[in-house]
């Protein structure tokens, strides 16, 4: 009895051990890829509740239930037993692939984390009383500088008659676009400064004869001091207008300068012809310059001030005044009426520029095509405030506007404007604005989201990288085992 028992004892001991090696065999030979080391222990298990022993039985019994407890939410089972691991060539290649592609994003999460971004906020326009600066630089290459003129009006009734001061001037150009004086006249003469460059070996005559007027007087400067006796003080006539119509029975006065005898005849409201005939005009060589209207070119360039509401300036010929409540170009002194009014906008904006702002309008050519003699060029805008805030403290922020902006074009024919047309030919700039303002600030991704969507990102590739690995690896094992197959048949 004693005989049977132990070799039954025996026979079941062997029968463990067979079917632990059996299941030892098969879990080698299924192929299966672990990509971590998920090696535990019995033992170690042993080790950790030995630890504690120490412990009062109440408190081991307590401790016991928080890691019961606590087991419940593992995430990351472990195998008991010891894994094999299987190194391939084609999981070498989606591995190193994978690191390509992790530090790739990584680094364009970085760069995109120091980037500086721009978000947009609408409001309410708010402000009042509020200035607004004109920045312009327009050329007309054939048209002079002497026969074209720039006013500035609102919806207020504030109106600025031929602005050309320190802060807008007048360039003048030959026929070859070559510059030749930046003017600096305002509305009292002021001396013209002649750019040295200008000329060279094919200098034009207009040129030439500039060079050797470096110093050339103004207006005011050649006013005689005395009259033709050399005693009398120098009182130039007026022609007959200082005394009549509105001006009958005031006294009379003197009209010193070409600009003088001009004035007077528009507060008559005489056309002012028979320029070449007077004496003031003829000392100034007026002559010479309306003789020049075709033969040379002009850029305005600089800023205008204006208040901030609907309104607009334009550069048109003749001398401008106002008779009663009617803004007048008096364009007598050209008697052919053709104006080509073709120019090119270098650059028109409404207040300061801050990065990444687009004026529409830079660079815009416009050339007046036959068989048009002369036209109307009509731009339309419309202004949106915007302010600009800098993330760097220490910068200033920036109120300024944008714009939109569409033209028309209308010919105008020359005949009818000596007939007393309506239509003054010129570039015009009418401008509204809008009551919505745009804020612009400049901000940055904060260091969590950056770091989320660095986790989200590297994660990913290595999560789709696993599963790319076990596709291709348990596809190669099977194809394989179907070579093999095969092979065997």
């Amino acid at each position: 009895m004693l005989l049977s028992s132990s070799l039954l004892l025996s026979s079941s001991s062997s029968l463990t051990l067979f079917l632990s090696l059996s299941r030892l065999c098969s879990r080698k030979c299924s192929g299966e890829i672990f990509v971590g080391k998920f090696v535990t222990f019995g033992k170690e298990e042993e080790d950790e509740e030995d630890e504690t022993t120490m412990e009062s039985p109440g408190g081991q019994q307590k401790s016991r239930n928080a890691k019961d407890f606590l087991r419940k939410f593992d995430a990351f089972p472990k195998f008991v037993d010891v894994d094999f691991y299987s190194r391939s060539f084609g999981g070498g290649i989606i591995t190193v692939v994978t690191y390509i592609v992790a530090v790739s994003l990584l680094l364009a999460e970085t760069k995109l984390y120091l980037k500086t971004h721009v978000k947009h906020d609408l409001y309410v326009d708010n402000g009042r009383g509020e200035t607004m600066r004109i920045n312009v630089d327009v050329f007309f290459p054939n048209l002079s500088c002497g026969s074209l003129g720039l006013d500035v009006m609102d919806v207020s009734g504030e109106t600025h008659l031929d602005v050309v001061d320190h802060e807008m001037r007048k360039i003048r150009y030959d026929r070859y676009g070559v510059k030749l004086a930046d003017a600096l006249n305002d509305e009292h003469g002021k001396e013209e400064v002649v750019n040295e460059k200008a000329f060279d070996s094919n200098e034009t005559e207009t040129a030439s004869s500039l060079r050797k007027n470096k110093t050339k007087k103004t207006a005011k400067e050649l006013i005689p001091r005395y009259m033709e006796d050399g005693k009398t003080k120098y009182c130039g006539s007026c022609y007959g207008a200082d005394v009549s119509g509105a001006n009958r029975g005031r006294e009379q006065r003197c009209c010193q300068t070409c600009e003088e005898v001009r004035e007077a005849y528009i507060e008559v409201g005489w056309a002012f012809t028979g320029a070449s005939s007077m004496e003031q005009c003829k000392r100034e060589g007026f002559s010479e310059v309306l003789g020049n209207v075709h033969e040379e070119g002009c850029e305005f360039k600089g800023f205008l001030d204006v208040n901030k509401v609907q309104g607009n300036f334009h550069i048109a010929p003749g001398k401008s005044f106002q008779q009663g409540e009617q803004h007048v170009h008096d364009l007598s002194p050209f008697p052919d009426g053709k104006f080509n009014f073709s120019h090119e906008v270098r650059h028109l904006s409404f207040g300061e520029g801050y990065p990444g702002k687009v004026d529409p309008l830079d660079g815009t050519k416009r050339t007046l095509k036959l068989p048009a003699e002369t036209g109307v060029y009509q731009y339309f805008f419309r202004i949106v405030p915007t302010t600009y805030t800098y993330l760097n403290p220490f910068k200033k922020d920036i109120s300024t506007n944008q714009y939109s902006v569409v033209d028309h074009f209308k010919p105008v024919d020359a005949a009818s404007i000596q007939g007393g047309s309506s239509d003054l030919p010129g570039v015009f700039f009418f401008y509204d604005l809008s009551p919505i303002k745009v804020d612009i600030a400049e901000y940055r991704t904060s260091v969590w989201k950056f770091l989320a969507e660095v986790c989200a990102s590297v994660g990913g590739v290595f999560a789709v990288s696993g599963i790319v690995d076990k596709v291709v690896y348990k596809g190669s094992l099977a194809i394989k085992k179907k070579i093999q197959l095969g092979v065997q048949d």
